[in-house]
């Protein structure tokens, strides 16, 4: 979604005729959504999220065309399903959720949750848990439900960044850079410093115009301090992302803070 937001010459694609857009794979901010619904999409139709993984026969939540929502939502479940929250009582999502949200692991069953992983009865114990008598399957996303049971992602759990007892989901910052015009990509990780861990974004930009120390306050206008870009800004040519448009964090460049030298893949 981000690529197409991006795209050089929009006008040279007519969209009008599709009736439907669904985002997955990877959360998407509605700020975002809005700015391709303005370059593409006709009057009546909006970008909605669906949520789902291999490991649960694809799709698990969505929305009806004609369903409403300002598109943070992943939806609701689909039919056959179920879902609940498991608090991590060792993390603090403060303001991760609307006061008074539950915020924890999503938990989901039904019919269409594997059996298992072929031959790695391991990664199968940790992923399957049987509780009250009912077989679940811990997604690893961190989100909760609201009051018309519509299902929020926050952020894979493996994603989600610790600052001073603080969880920072990875993929909000990610979204709220790439609503700027002059941000073609964006990676938010998080790096370690001074003993802690702290954000830091790796940014594609489309010109030249934008600054590290603009982004950076962009930042700090619209989130908490614990989400502020405290980790940096560093500009790279390109942002190592999956197929299917997930950033691959684990080939983001090392920064040595001290020497403010880059190593890795740039």
């Amino acid at each position: 979604m981000a690529s197409i937001a991006k795209q050089p010459n929009p006008s040279i694609y007519n969209l009008q005729a599709v009736q439907t857009v669904l985002s997955g794979s990877a959360p998407l901010s509605p700020d975002l959504g809005r700015i391709i619904e303005g370059i593409y999409i006709r009057s009546g139709v909006s970008v909605k999220q669906g949520g789902g993984m291999t490991e649960s026969t694809c799709s698990v939540t969505g929305f009806a065309p004609d369903d409403e929502d300002d598109g943070r939502s992943i939806g609701w479940l689909n039919p056959n399903r179920a879902a609940r929250i498991e608090r991590l009582d060792d993390r603090n999502f403060s303001g991760a959720a609307p006061a008074g949200a539950t915020v924890g692991e999503i938990w989901v069953t039904g019919p269409n949750i594997m059996k298992w992983y072929y031959k790695n009865p391991k990664a199968t114990r940790e992923a399957i848990v049987v509780a009250g008598g009912i077989r679940w399957l811990r997604t690893g996303d961190i989100g909760y439900i609201d009051e018309r049971g519509c299902i929020y992602i926050v952020d894979p759990l493996k994603n989600l960044i610790k600052v001073k007892g603080l969880q920072v989901a990875p993929a909000e910052l990610e979204q709220y850079l790439l609503t700027n015009s002059d941000v073609a990509d964006a990676a938010v990780i998080g790096a370690k410093m001074n003993g802690g861990e702290y954000p830091r974004a790796f940014v594609v930009r489309k010109t030249a115009a934008v600054t590290k120390e603009y982004l950076a306050q962009m930042i700090k206008s619209h989130f908490a301090p614990h989400k502020w870009l405290t980790g940096g800004v560093y500009f790279l040519d390109s942002i190592v992302r999956t197929r299917s448009g997930k950033v691959i964090r684990r080939e983001s460049p090392v920064i040595e803070t001290n020497l403010q030298s880059i190593r890795g893949r740039l």
